[in-house]
């Protein structure tokens, strides 16, 4: 717990009480009416199944607040959606058109990274206070497209402090009303999450190389077990990695005088998790998602701690001008992955 909170800090648990199934019934219509309209309903299934979730996730019996509406997400969707199309039919007409247009995609993608984390932050609020965002535009495209390009060019070995960097710019950038969240991170325990990692999946990989050649020289190419041993080696490499680096920084999470952060996730039960879930997906052809998505929100929820101090209950919620959705659902609607851990 954070040495600057008072002595008179109270802790709680995360209460997460969704339904397995009554969120599928939910998001299973909200598909069914996103496909009947051709995409266009969209926004108002994003809004209606992020306030169920959050809806449900509780602290101290304040629930999370989801603030944003259906036409603000409809509007960058848009947008998005007729650049799509000018790529689309420039990839098949005029082809150089489309490189350009992709580069200058790529090349805006940490902007709207940082203007969906605004945007997501902001509309989102607990005890009617909003959260918010305040990285700046060229600590974005540092962490987003600079320290990737390193971490490459090192041949994965900065990944790690690639990683380490980035989370520290978009924790340390997190607002709760006015006051600062403050990540305190180790570069050395995502040294040490990445070399477990790597040597969970490259030891028993070179192994398997190694037994397997005869049978791939027989074969023409690698066995389908060997394959499917490699795939799930990876999975739990990438599985131990995230839980490591989790709780690291959950556990350095703070706002000063506030509120901190416990979380004791287990790999065990992380994996089991991951797996099960990956079974229920795959074998409903995808229509488990919902039931894996509340699965894995409990179990986040009961690895979870929060100490609060009793400042917070005398937050008051400040007004503040709203991003516009365009950069959420720009980074949205072009692959762009806002989570780090």
């Amino acid at each position: 717990m954070d040495s600057s909170l008072s002595t008179d800090t109270r802790v709680s648990a995360i209460s997460f009480s969704a339904g397995k199934w009554e969120y599928f019934k939910l998001w299973i219509v909200n598909l069914v009416l996103t496909v009947v309209t051709l995409g266009i309903y969209s926004a108002w299934a994003k809004v209606r199944n992020t306030q169920y979730l959050y809806g449900h996730t509780q602290i101290e019996g304040h629930r999370l607040q989801y603030l944003a509406t259906p036409m603000q997400l409809l509007k960058g969707r848009l947008i998005a959606l007729v650049l799509f199309i000018i790529y689309m039919l420039s990839s098949a007409f005029m082809p150089l058109v489309a490189a350009l247009l992709a580069l200058v995609v790529m090349f805006v993608t940490p902007y709207l990274m940082v203007k969906g984390l605004q945007f997501s932050l902001r509309h989102t609020a607990y005890r009617n206070v909003r959260f918010g965002f305040t990285g700046s535009i060229g600590g974005a495209y540092m962490n987003f497209m600079l320290l990737p390009l390193l971490g490459v060019l090192s041949l994965g070995l900065a990944m790690p402090w690639v990683i380490f960097r980035t989370s520290h710019y978009i924790y340390n950038n997190i607002l709760f009303g006015k006051h600062e969240f403050e990540a305190d991170l180790s570069v050395k325990t995502f040294y040490k999450a990445g070399l477990i990692a790597f040597a969970l999946f490259m030891v028993p990989v070179v192994l398997l190389f190694l037994m397997g050649m005869q049978t791939m020289s027989a074969a023409g190419g690698p066995p389908l077990g060997m394959v499917f041993a490699s795939y799930a080696l990876f999975f739990v490499a990438f599985s131990v990695f995230h839980v490591i680096i989790r709780n690291h920084i959950m556990n350095g999470l703070s706002a000063r005088n506030l509120v901190s952060f416990r979380s004791d996730l287990q790999i065990g039960r992380y994996l089991g998790v991951m797996a099960s879930n990956a079974l229920i997906v795959v074998f409903t052809l995808g229509l488990g998602f919902p039931v894996a998505q509340v699965r894995m929100n409990k179990l986040l929820a009961d690895a979870t701690e929060v100490h609060l101090t009793p400042e917070v209950d005398r937050l008051v919620a400040s007004s503040s001008e709203l991003d516009s959705a365009f950069g959420e659902e720009m980074s949205g609607f072009f692959d762009a992955d806002l989570s780090i851990t």
